[in-house]
C-alpha cells in the first residue's frame, strides 16, 4: 500500500507562518488559497525553496498581478491521486518546465514578486477532482494538513 501523500517543509529555515490557508482577501473570491511562510535566513537572506514532495516541473511563469514568478509541480502520487504544489513570489528559479524533482531539491529562491508584501513563500496545494471550490484556484486544500514540520 502507498503512504499517504505528504509535504515536507519547503524552505531551508525555521518554519514560520505568516498567513493561513482560507484567511480573509480583498481579492481573489476573498479567500487565501493557499499558506504564507516567512523565508528569510537568520542573516536576512532570502531562503531557498524546496520540492515538498517529488514530482514533475508543469509550469515555471510569471503573473504580475498574483503568484508573481512561480514553479508548479504535479504529484501522481496513486493511480486516482493528483496532487499540485505551487510556490509563488520566487526571485529565481533553478529549475524548467518537464524536469523530474525529487523531495527536497531546490527549485528556487524566495522573493516578494508579484502581488506581495514582503519575501515569503505562498504555497498552494491542490487536489485535483477532490479539492474544494470558490477559490481562484479549483481543487485546493489546506497544504497545513499534508505538512510535516522539521
Amino acid at each position: 500500500m502507498c503512504e499517504p501523500f505528504y509535504l515536507a517543509f519547503p524552505l531551508n529555515c525555521a518554519p514560520r507562518l505568516t498567513d493561513p490557508f482560507d484567511a480573509p482577501r480583498p481579492y481573489a473570491n476573498g479567500k487565501h488559497e493557499g499558506a504564507d511562510f516567512a523565508a528569510l535566513l537568520p542573516d536576512g537572506t532570502p531562503a531557498t525553496v524546496l520540492a515538498a514532495q517529488r514530482g514533475y516541473v508543469a509550469r515555471v511563469g510569471y503573473q504580475r498581478d498574483g503568484y508573481g514568478l512561480f514553479v508548479r509541480i504535479v504529484h501522481l502520487w496513486q493511480a486516482d491521486q493528483t496532487f499540485v504544489t505551487w510556490y509563488g513570489h520566487l526571485s529565481r528559479v533553478w529549475v524548467r518546465e518537464g524536469q523530474s524533482v525529487a523531495l527536497g531539491q531546490p527549485l528556487g529562491m524566495a522573493g516578494s514578486s508579484g502581488f506581495s508584501s514582503g519575501v515569503h513563500l505562498h504555497l498552494t496545494l491542490q487536489h485535483l477532482g477532490h479539492g474544494l471550490s470558490g477559490y481562484s484556484v479549483r481543487d485546493v486544500v489546506n497544504p497545513l494538513l499534508y505538512l510535516r514540520l522539521p
